[in-house]
């Protein structure tokens, strides 16, 4: 994967680290009722991680599912295929001429 699609789940897990180390940092002084916060946030915290890379995988095997399902397509109907894409460099070159004018 290139850095682009990495950058959400690096900033997920360094949320998530920061927040374990705060609810490792509370062990001084701790009075009962920290210790059951501490424990409820870090089952919450293991919680989330689970969900995000739940949601993670599913994202990437919908982005793979999809780009078979076009590379297929592609291969199937080169003709269509190349004449959409005429037309859509057509409409970005026509847009950007307008814009500079």
């Amino acid at each position: 994967m290139n850095e682009t699609t990495e950058k959400p789940g690096r900033n997920t897990k360094s949320i998530a680290a920061d927040a374990c180390e705060l609810v490792m940092a509370t062990t001084e002084r701790m009075t009962d009722s920290v210790a059951s916060a501490r424990e409820k946030t870090r089952a919450a915290l293991a919680g989330i991680q689970t969900k995000i890379s739940g949601a993670k995988q599913v994202a990437v095997d919908e982005v793979r599912t999809r780009a078979r399902a076009a590379d297929d397509y592609v291969h199937d109907s080169p003709w269509k295929s190349l004449g959409v894409a005429a037309l859509v460099g057509l409409a970005i070159g026509l847009l950007l001429g307008r814009r500079q004018r």
